[in-house]
């Protein structure tokens, strides 16, 4: 995975949106202040106005008439990876109160865009509607709706990862992390095969200790079926991934525990360095979670595997976005215990 500069989500973000009213001469105005549930939703509260100039103001030169909405939405990312966190395919519907003529109205608003991020600024082009239902059936002529196209833009809702963009020659690649220690009875001899050296996780060099192998009939290992998926240069764990990791959680405190194995991936399309690093800042991002929900830090191991097992081959966006994953491997005692030999 590249980038000019690994980034990840930030839980705020504010949108503007300027448009020009396309049934009549006129403009909108919209201001969104946005909390970010995960990369594909998020909650807003939208604010602003309209002017346009019907046909009664053209005929009899009047002012434009002028509305003010305010109004709750849901803002709809349904391909977060397309640019980055942010950038990408949009769209924003809600229903709220507008203020038209002196009367309060109720309000209808959808809007689509496509953005394209420009560090810590997106922008596009966005069209859509807001629509003022007749205040009285029995005068239809007081509906309004004003067809929109323009312009959106967005700041926030990504900060900088730990993650080091691929190396150049003024930014070394990233030096292998230190992982947590783990107890002298924690270890175990039915380790899967790792990856190549780099990307392996080893045991500090300096430490002098390595962990004690327990019998590998004492121990088995099960991989949960819950994975964590990431968008492209991301290591941020969304709302969706935090419901995974809780549903995960209850099954780490069954009793014989011995070991969690935390094993992060990426997708190929990235240099060695650059994937190893992200994949280890997501094993990081899960572990963080982990041991926030009460699992032992001196048990939980992260591993950056980077692409050296994908789960599909192919290079389309789908198969590459499922390969941005991070899995959890348990390893525990058996819940029976092992026969005793035959004499």
């Amino acid at each position: 995975e590249t980038s000019a500069s690994a980034r990840r989500d930030g839980p705020f973000a504010v949108h503007a949106e300027g448009a020009a009213t396309l049934e009549a001469p006129g403009g909108a105005v919209l201001a969104s202040a946005e909390l970010r549930l995960d990369p594909h939703f998020g909650l807003e509260i939208s604010a602003g106005g309209a002017l346009e100039a019907g046909e009664e103001a053209r005929a009899t030169g009047s002012a434009p008439e002028a509305t003010v909405v305010l109004f709750p939405a849901l803002r709809m990312r349904p391909f977060p990876d397309s640019t980055s966190p942010e950038g990408g395919l949009w769209l924003a519907t809600g229903v709220g109160l507008g203020y038209e003529q002196g009367s309060p109205r109720a309000v209808v608003a959808l809007r689509a865009g496509l953005d394209v991020r420009f560090g810590p600024f997106a922008a596009g082009p966005f069209v859509g509607f807001l629509h003022l239902p007749a205040a009285d059936e029995a005068e239809p002529r007081d509906e309004h709706l004003f067809l929109l196209a323009g312009l959106h833009g967005v700041f926030g809702g990504e900060d900088e990862t730990s993650v080091d963009t691929a190396p150049s020659e003024k930014r070394p690649p990233p030096s292998p992390p230190k992982e947590p220690r783990i107890a002298a009875n924690a270890g175990s001899s039915t380790a899967e095969p790792r990856a190549g050296p780099e990307t392996a996780a080893r045991p500090d060099p300096g430490s002098g200790t390595a962990p004690v192998p327990v019998p590998s009939e004492l121990v088995e290992r099960v991989r949960l079926e819950e994975v964590v998926h990431f968008p492209m240069n991301d290591a941020r764990i969304g709302f969706s991934a935090a419901v995974t990791l809780r549903h995960a959680v209850e099954r780490l405190h069954a009793p014989g525990l011995v070991r969690v194995l935390v094993e992060g991936h990426s997708d190929t399309s990235g240099s060695v360095a650059y994937n190893q690093a992200l994949s280890l800042a997501r094993a990081r991002s899960v572990q963080a979670i982990l041991v926030g929900l009460g699992i032992p830090s001196e048990i939980v191991v992260v591993e950056g595997l980077a692409d050296s097992r994908p789960v599909d081959s192919r290079r389309d966006p789908g198969s590459l976005a499922r390969n941005r994953r991070v899995e959890i491997v348990v390893e525990k005692h058996p819940t029976t215990p092992p026969r005793a030999p035959s004499p």
